[in-house]
């Protein structure tokens, strides 16, 4: 079926009272507690159908090493670009290794350093390429002058705003005749549609793809989830190769997101996923109760860094999970437009109405302070 092919006056013909509904959609995600959107919430407002913010970040303080590192050897050769991290007078180490080198001279991205430096010693192996290095510090003379430092650049990031939108028709003698369970068929199927809509939400924050254009009477404008900003290249996007979620992965995941500079505090997870993660424990733990239950439930998860909420997520795709900082991801509506709803014309002997909301995302530092397991089993 085609594309339904705006009016010229799209932006500008609706009519009537428009009643917010933003706090009965918080209510709803309230109850439906096992949800993305329910754990980001709602804040903010955008200013524009493109909804941009700035990207910055903290000097990096690691490279690693182009080339191997003999025993004694003076010059050492960083990755590409990363030459602009040191100074002459920085103080470095390879990750597991006791020495410290000092940066002497730069040419690019080649050190000259002396090895051994101060009370630590030459352990006298070849240090591996690709070896991770990690920057202490970068001490200067007392009457040094002033130096360009490595300067991150901040950069724009964007994403579109998305309608979400339903509407619904209720009878007359619907409304006024009496019903089981249900006073007002009206209040009744305006909550069914709200449940509907916050579901459809959720799924875009995880699933969405952003629209290549703004919107036209031919195309639908929409909101980039976060997936597809994790996943972007140079992210922490890694494949399983169709391998079990074991302990060790998360971990690493984990580990990896918090050496990017992120803060990972959740885990979003499908049910199998969630189930994997809930049996690496299976053998230590027990819910209480005697004979009448046991098992294992995993929903927060103490590690090395710091504690991890696990949520099952059931719009999450089943062989994957996220590892997300929660405090980099925002959701909010298009300044104005909220969830509400208003009348429609009456058509005959019938009221309807139209829920609608005007919503985007941010993922702030998406390549860096996330991670995404992919391809992993399913059964």
């Amino acid at each position: 079926m085609g594309l339904a092919v705006a009016t010229a006056l799209s932006s500008f013909d609706q009519g009537g009272n428009r009643e917010d509904l933003s706090d009965v959609l918080a209510t709803i995600m309230a109850q439906d507690n096992e949800t993305t959107l329910n754990l980001v919430g709602i804040k903010g407002a955008a200013k524009a159908t493109t909804h941009t913010w700035v990207e910055d970040e903290l000097s990096s303080y690691q490279s690693a090493a182009a080339e191997e590192l003999a025993s004694a050897e003076t010059d050492l050769d960083v990755y590409a670009g990363d030459g602009v991290k040191f100074r002459i007078g920085t103080l470095f180490k390879f990750a597991n290794e006791p020495e410290v080198m000092q940066v002497t001279a730069i040419t690019t991205d080649t050190l000259t350093i002396v090895r051994g430096y101060g009370s630590t010693v030459d352990p006298g192996v070849a240090i591996p390429t690709l070896s991770v290095i990690e920057i202490i510090s970068h001490p200067v003379q007392e009457d040094t002058d002033p130096i360009n430092w490595e300067s991150i650049i901040r950069a724009t990031a964007f994403n579109k705003t998305q309608v979400f939108y339903k509407t619904l028709k209720v009878s007359d003698t619907q409304e006024a005749v009496d019903k089981a369970g249900v006073s007002s068929e009206v209040s009744y199927q305006t909550e069914k549609k709200m449940i509907e809509l916050m579901r459809e939400m959720n799924r875009t924050l995880i699933c969405g793809i952003r629209s290549a254009d703004a919107g036209s009477d031919t195309s639908y404008r929409s909101m980039g989830g976060i997936i597809e900003y994790v996943s972007a290249a140079g992210g922490n996007y890694l494949d399983a190769a169709t391998t079990d979620l074991t302990e060790t992965m998360l971990l690493n995941l984990l580990q990896q997101v918090y050496e990017d500079g992120g803060n990972p505090d959740t885990v979003v997870a499908p049910a199998f996923q969630k189930r994997q993660i809930s049996g690496f424990w299976k053998e230590y733990v027990r819910v209480g109760g005697g004979e009448t239950k046991i098992g294992t439930k995993v929903s927060t998860y103490e590690c090395d860094f710091g504690t991890v909420s696990v949520i099952l997520e059931r719009h999450m795709p089943k062989d994957a999970i996220l590892v997300i900082d929660k405090a980099r991801v925002a959701v909010m509506p298009l300044d104005g437009l909220s969830m509400g709803i208003q009348d429609l014309a009456r058509t005959g002997r019938a009221q309807r109405k139209q829920l609608d909301g005007e919503y985007t995302c941010e993922i702030r530092n998406a390549l860096k302070a996330h991670g995404y397991y992919y391809n992993l089993t399913t059964s």
